[in-house]
């Protein structure tokens, strides 16, 4: 990192409103621009190996004359730098200059690799072997490992990585190291779950991927538990259960499967055997067993029938069941009315109170601030928030402000939602009055203790404008307070208008990611569609060169705006609409027409809820003006044309086909046929799960209940564009396996998919989620969010690579990738993809395909692979994909006459050490040079400037 501590400039001249001028633009233009002139020339030179400490360095820029002050100064500057800056470093005469050396160490290089999976700029790793680096560091640097692992473990991509690049030797080390006191025993478990492969009856879960499921199951756990105490018992029973998910099997069947074939003391030690038993023995018996959720679902059902006094003992397994962290399999069975009864029956005394409560919940779902956030699940959600909260106060301990508030809590966080905003709209909200005066009292109370509690907590500074173009520059991350200064900064119009003003395009939205985190990819792709549209149609010769400002001018202005305690999108975009609209003396309505037109006939490339959106307010705008009689100039946009009525039309006709024409289901169908596309690409799934739900009709007597898979299906098709089939056709497998209660029933059907997979292949891709798979349907959206923040984490400006020639074949790699299906309609179909073909591009290389995640940095670039993702150490390419990619490089060796063979190819050209250098534009690729590289001159190819459609930078080389 670069530090200057003082910059003092002196400026001699005659002219003394030019001065003035000068003067007055300094602190909020000139200083900024100096700085990044500054960086930019001493970014050149920083070496993280050395240490350079500079006293002085004096610089005479010459005579400029003021009409050009603007354009020659910097660029006179930043020339006399660089030019005294290399006299000192390099030079005879560096009086003024200490020089210190800085080695990485071996610690600080694994650490790096472990979060980025890339080695630091400086560190030369070529010939780094990961194994040797994590033992040598354990060895010697324990204590910092061990920290380092319990401060950074719980990212699921360390996890991953450690699994993927590691071998078994260094696997055990790390347990020994993270859990020194029970390592013997976690090992021996690792080692006998590792055994039990055969048993799991799956041709889709090889050796491997099981070996390193288990890994991963056993790191999640030691990673992430932070209690000081390590429960043997708890640990099993978490990790059996993330297994059986992993397999889609119950966690009840896997524990049978552990202990089938096993004689005490024989291959497993006494006392995991004796552990495991007892799991075996607590699951018979618990609640949590499904059969025991059958037995008691007719008593339960039959509560809105019977007197709210139950038995003691019923009652006490009522109390259980709900307080579940299952009870959901009791609740999805249940209408609200019975749900209802239920609270009266466990809780009579505060059975009013609970029920508005949860009719005020609800309220917010359909109108409120949940709205567009909760869906269809949103009422078995509060009452799973609700049971396990209202009876663990039962009884006389029971505090209304305190349930209330746990409750909004639960809520506040499963949607990602402040609990202060929360509250703000239950008070404010006037198309949704609170009616219970009690209830409405609590809310008004716990609002005013979390905003003075807030108040007291903010920071009375304020970042100044300067320090946050510098964070912004640096990509640095901020804490709550600082991220809450920047806030304060912005709320204010004349210090919000002085700091954009001051911003690149690209800062812009790195503030936007910094400040409104979740609600980032929705913003950014707003302000792009607004970008695109500035000189066109009623915008056209409106809009100036400060355009791009005032667009995120009035961006911030509307998030900002008092009211505005929780983002909503649609105000949001009508809003911003508006300040556009009134900026540059348009009517809204006509900004609105022209948008929605522009989308809907010229196929702008926008997010599909954005869309949905412009049609929302068009359509409002029609209604609107109709219902007054109003005539005005708007575009005639016909909702839908006759081709698309006939496509919908066929849509629904598939959709009964496969559903039925149950009048129940009608609604439904209407709704998912309207996603033509979705329901076209889920066609050959809709035929797999018809002919499985006809095996569970007819064989196992169960009926499905179809009115779920449809709201699945539904929810699945806002955004199948991010998911694959077999990751779909996983989903629906699961929603079918979920509506099994009887383990035969499940074994039977588990049976069946084996069979029904043997010929179909689509099946067996989703029978089993592999470890490296795109789409992980149980990890949910936290390892999402991680790989966002890792993939736009620190920039590496400089990495060593061993296949810098795989360039040479860049221009035959898209037909490489097309003949091998791996993309379609220019863009890689998955992540699975996209991992196959970096291995692939490394067989043509090297003729082999196993290699440490850091040696594949060019082929990530190549793929538009995120290079902060883990990557597993090999993959196994088939026998097509080798003979494929041989063919490819003997078409090389024939267009290219100057090279004879395709060994000659891949150890001459090849297999080249090179530096990839991000400059920020673009990515510079340096080859190393060798005596025969004149050859180079007869390639009949452009190799040295290399952008697929899928890749963020152009690759430029320079090789002779």
């Amino acid at each position: 990192m670069n530090q200057v501590q003082k910059i003092a400039l002196n400026f001699s001249g005659e002219d003394e409103s030019f001065f003035r001028s000068l003067y007055a633009d300094w602190d909020h233009y000139w200083t900024t621009r100096l700085e990044r002139a500054t960086e930019r020339v001493l970014e050149k030179y920083n070496d993280a190996t050395l240490l350079v400490e500079l006293d002085v360095l004096d610089l005479e820029l010459g005579a400029i004359r003021e009409a050009d002050f603007e354009t020659r100064f910097l660029p006179a500057y930043e020339e006399q730098l660089e030019n005294a800056l290399l006299k000192q470093l390099y030079g005879r005469e560096t009086t003024v200059v200490r020089k210190k050396k800085v080695q990485k160490s071996k610690s600080e290089l694994l650490f790096y690799f472990l979060l980025h999976g890339s080695f630091p700029w400086n560190a030369d790793s070529r010939r780094t072997d990961l194994n040797t680096l994590f033992l040598e560091v354990a060895a010697t640097e324990s204590n910092a490992l061990r920290t380092f692992l319990q401060t950074y473990g719980h990212y699921t991509s360390l996890q991953q990585r450690l699994v993927f690049q590691f071998d078994e030797t260094v696997l055990r080390e790390g347990v020994r190291l993270v859990a020194p006191g029970e390592s013997h025993f976690i090992l021996s478990y690792i080692t006998f779950v590792q055994s039990k492969h055969q048993q799991l009856r799956s041709p889709q879960i090889s050796r491997t991927p099981h070996y390193q499921a288990v890994w991963q199951v056993v790191y999640a756990y030691l990673l992430t538990n932070r209690s000081y105490f390590f429960n043997k018992k708890s640990f099993l029973e978490q990790t059996i259960r993330q297994l059986a998910n992993r397999y889609l099997i119950t966690y009840p069947v896997l524990l049978q499967l552990l202990l089938l074939n096993n004689q005490q003391g024989a291959t497993i030690p006494n006392e995991l055997l004796k552990l495991l038993r007892m799991l075996k023995k607590e699951e018979a018996h618990s609640i949590r067993g499904d059969s025991n959720w059958k037995k008691w679902i007719p008593i339960l059902v039959a509560a809105e029938r019977m007197s709210p006094e139950f038995l003691p003992e019923e009652r006490t397994l009522l109390v259980k069941l709900l307080r579940s962290d299952r009870n959901y399999l009791l609740l999805r069975l249940l209408r609200e009315s019975q749900i209802l009864k239920l609270v009266e029956t466990v809780a009579p005394q505060h059975h009013p109170f609970v029920k508005t409560y949860a009719k005020e919940l609800d309220q917010q779902k359909e109108q409120g601030m949940l709205q567009g956030k909760a869906g269809g699940e949103f009422r078995l959600v509060k009452w799973q928030i609700i049971f396990p909260i209202l009876l663990q106060n039962t009884g006389a301990g029971f505090n209304r402000h305190q349930f209330v508030e746990r409750v909004l809590r639960k809520v506040a966080g499963h949607y990602n939602l402040k609990l202060v905003d929360l509250l703000y709209y239950l008070m404010t909200d006037t198309t949704i009055a609170v009616t219970d005066r009690k209830l409405a009292h609590i809310f008004s109370e716990l609002y005013l203790r979390l905003k003075a509690k807030k108040e007291i907590r903010k920071s009375t500074s304020a970042s100044s404008i300067p320090d946050i173009i510098r964070a912004l520059s640096k990509k640095q991350e901020l804490s709550f307070e600082v991220r809450n200064e920047w806030l304060a900064v912005l709320k204010n119009e004349a210090g919000r208008n002085k700091l954009l003003q001051q911003l690149s395009e690209k800062e812009h939205r790195q503030l936007i990611r910094i400040l409104y985190q979740a609600e980032s990819p929705f913003i950014l792709s707003y302000a792009t569609a607004i970008e695109q549209q500035k000189n066109k149609g009623l915008l056209q010769g409106k809009t100036s060169g400060n355009f791009s400002t005032l667009k995120w001018q009035f961006i911030h202005a509307v998030i900002l705006e008092p009211h505005q305690q929780v983002f909503n999108k649609r105000y949001f975009v009508e809003q911003v609409l508006r300040k556009m609209a009134a900026h540059h003396n348009l009517k809204t309505e006509e900004l609105i027409a022209f948008f929605y037109t522009e989308t809907n006939q010229n196929g702008i490339t926008l997010p599909f809820e954005l869309i949905n959106l412009l049609k929302m307010l068009y359509q409002e705008m029609i209604q609107k003006q109709q219902h007054n009689n109003q005539q005005q100039v708007i575009p005639e946009i016909s909702e839908e044309t006759p081709d698309k009525i006939a496509e919908r039309t066929a849509t629904e006709r598939l959709l009964i086909h496969y559903f039925g024409d149950d009048k129940q289901l009608a609604v439904w169908i209407r709704r998912l046929a309207q996603h033509t596309d979705f329901v076209r690409f889920a066609e050959p799934l809709l035929q797999i799960e018809a002919e499985l739900r006809q095996f569970i009709s007819t064989q196992l007597k169960q009926t499905i209940d179809k009115r779920q898979l449809l709201l699945i299906l539904l929810r699945m098709s806002g955004n199948y564009a991010s998911l694959n089939k077999a990751a779909i056709l996983h989903k629906i497998i699961a929603f079918l396996f979920n509506q099994l209660t009887d383990k035969q029933q499940q074994d039977l059907f588990q049976d069946h998919l084996e069979k029904l997979a043997l010929r179909n292949d689509l099946l067996k891709k989703s029978l089993v989620l592999s470890t490296d798979s795109e789409e992980k349907i149980l990890t949910g959206e936290t390892e999402k969010r991680e790989e966002e923040f890792l993939s736009e984490g620190e920039e590496q400006p400089l990495s060593f690579i061993s296949n810098a020639g795989l360039i040479l074949l860049a221009p035959f790699l898209p037909q490489l990738f097309r003949m091998l299906q791996l993309t379609e309609n220019g863009a890689f179909k998955n992540r699975d993809a996209k991992i196959r073909a970096i291995f692939l591009m490394q067989y043509a290389v090297f003729k082999t395909t196993e290699f440490p995640e850091y040696e594949l940095q060019l082929n990530k670039l190549l793929t538009g692979f995120k290079t902060g993702i883990p990557l597993p150490r090999s993959v196994e390419l088939t026998e097509q994909e080798m003979k494929t990619a041989d063919g490819m490089l003997q078409g090389v060796v024939q267009h290219w006459n100057k090279v004879k063979t395709i060994d000659g190819l891949r150890e001459g050209f090849l297999q080249r050490e090179g530096k990839l250098d991000d400059t920020g534009e673009i990515i510079e690729l340096i080859v190393e040079t060798k005596a025969f590289d004149m050859l180079l001159d007869a390639v009949p190819w452009n190799f040295r400037t290399t952008k697929f459609s899928w890749m963020e930078k152009t690759i430029h080389v320079k090789w002779r």
